[in-house]
């Protein structure tokens, strides 16, 4: 075992919400260690949307130029149903900078990790340690220590007086805190490809964020790499409520003969599109509630404290706001981190609950069958540009 090492606060995890965390609490003045199972980063996904709430933040870490570079940004959300054409309402996006004070940036997942990476880089309080397997993590009333095997088979020990679980889904770091509470399989599956422009068909070439309703399934659309490329995720329910990831495996390439049975009810647009699509990746979608994310100097968010479903693009958004709310808890703290955290968990749990229970609703709504659906395609056909704006201020102009 080679010597002891400290730090102010240790990491795991170097995903879009470990790197966001590590940038904000180095700008806050602490020395942090992110430590990473993974030898290379290499980022699971395909697209994702970065809400004005969430986009702010990475502005205010000096990220808008880099996001600029690699983020289209949608002039209009389009919701419409999978059958038809023809749009029920649009939400103009065009003027969210000057309403919520920063842009909606669509970019693909590895753009933002890079981003993140680079400028983590350039943090001389931050390390970023690869390869490193976490074997045990502990607390006591001065801080926490964990032992990591390095890929050469090295047992290091590194004590710090924070420890931050940022390790997603299955998060080991979650059990100091809730025991051996886990995820649940909600019986939906997400479907997932980048498709470049040049083949996108000509009813997909406009730069907005396309949702298209269905009867147990939704597709949402948009550009991302400054228009090269289309992301496309549609969401069905799995067949015979099967878990198609296996248990903890995150995705797996999907066969198109899947789809079948939603592409029945979709458009001839729909059904052009996905013909287009060479190869799919499919995620099993979990939930879990909200519960306290912080216990004496541990602490955990994002994915490893509320998985929010994908039914309002929060997912992200969530832990970007974890790492900025935690970074400013901890500010000028002195040694009492555990009062810090439980505040920090208070705060947070409120918001997240909010975000989970609305993007639960929304996957109910998104997913109605007749006649139900009638009712809801006239309210969202009543509630028009304006209506739709207002209802999501609540998300959209969060400020901590």
């Amino acid at each position: 075992m080679t010597q002891s090492e400290k730090c102010d606060v240790i990491i795991t995890g170097a995903g879009i919400a470990g790197l966001t965390t590590a940038l904000c609490l180095a700008r806050a003045g602490l020395n942090v260690t992110i430590f990473e199972r993974s030898k290379e980063l290499e980022e699971a996904g395909a697209g994702i949307q970065l809400t004005p709430n969430a986009a702010r933040i990475l502005i205010g870490l000096g990220l808008e130029n880099e996001l600029k570079t690699v983020s289209s940004t949608p002039e209009y959300l389009e919701i419409g149903y999978i059958s038809k054409n023809t749009p029920l309402a649009e939400m103009d996006l065009e003027d969210t900078s000057q309403i919520y004070g920063a842009p909606w940036f669509s970019l693909r997942r590895a753009n933002l990790q890079s981003i993140l990476l680079k400028a983590v880089a350039l943090e001389p309080d931050i390390s970023l340690k690869l390869g490193q397997t976490i074997e045990l993590f502990t607390q006591s009333e001065t801080g926490v220590v964990i032992k990591c095997r390095s890929p050469s088979d090295v047992l290091s020990e590194y004590q710090g007086s924070i420890l931050v679980g940022a390790d997603g889904l299955w998060s080991g770091v979650r059990s100091i805190i809730s025991g051996s509470f886990q995820p649940s399989f909600t019986g939906y599956e997400a479907w997932r490809a980048l498709l470049p422009i040049e083949d996108v068909p000509s009813d997909y070439l406009e730069n907005k964020i396309k949702l298209r309703l269905g009867t147990n399934c939704h597709l949402v659309t948009y550009q991302v790499s400054k228009g090269k490329a289309l992301n496309i995720v549609f969401i069905q329910k799995a067949n015979n409520s099967r878990d198609l990831a296996g248990g903890k495996s995150w995705s797996h390439v999907g066969c198109t003969f899947d789809l079948e049975q939603c592409l029945k009810q979709a458009d001839p647009a729909v059904c052009t599109l996905f013909e287009k699509v060479k190869k799919w990746q499919v995620w099993s979608l979990y939930d879990m509630p909200v519960s306290k994310m912080a216990l004496g100097n541990v602490v955990i968010i994002g994915d490893a404290a509320h998985p929010i479903l994908p039914f309002l693009a929060q997912g992200a958004a969530m832990a970007i706001e974890d790492a900025a709310v935690l970074a400013e808890c901890l500010k000028n703290q002195a040694e009492d981190y555990p009062s810090a955290l439980q505040k920090f968990s208070r705060l947070r749990q409120k918001r997240n609950k909010t975000v989970s229970r609305n993007a639960r609703r929304n996957g109910h709504i998104y997913h109605l069958g007749w006649p139900l659906n009638l009712f809801r395609n006239l309210f969202i056909t009543m509630l028009g540009s304006q209506g739709m704006a207002n209802k999501y201020k609540w998300l959209y102009g969060w400020k901590q």
